[in-house]
């Protein structure tokens, strides 16, 4: 392949990069939402693990401090940072901290998310949601 020719796939294939990337960036646009201190979250809908599954809501937990930490079972620092968050809510639960943990698990992962979200490390505050509704 010459010289010219290879400039030619190159810039092509820098040109079809470059759309695609524009295209992603337009369709995407509204599906992300900027936050920044001082701003408000934005809400979100999911629904717990429990026996008879309730719809829970950001906004539900307004009025109070709220960490919102998202997780998954497979992933490793998720799961060593679970006894810092439970620390944190012991220490600042009469104070009105709650501490919402939302699982990014694939669908049909219940029961992995039960059992990780039963055992002691994960913050007793924690309401586990369904993967796939945020």
């Amino acid at each position: 392949m010459t010289a010219r020719r290879q400039w030619i796939v190159a810039t092509g294939v820098l040109a079809a990069v470059a759309a695609a990337l524009a295209i992603g960036v337009r369709t995407l646009r509204d599906g992300f939402t900027q936050v920044t201190v001082g701003s408000r979250a934005p809400d979100f809908r999911a629904v717990t693990l429990d026996s008879a599954p309730q719809v829970r809501t950001l906004s539900a937990y307004a009025g109070h401090v709220t960490v919102l930490n998202v997780w998954a079972t497979y992933c490793a620092p998720c799961r060593v940072e679970m006894p810092s968050l439970q620390r944190l809510y012991d220490e600042y639960r009469d104070k009105g901290l709650r501490v919402v943990a939302v699982t990014v698990d694939a669908p049909g992962m219940e029961s992995a998310i039960r059992d990780f979200a039963s055992e002691p490390r994960c913050p007793s505050s924690a309401a586990v949601y369904r993967a796939g509704v945020i």
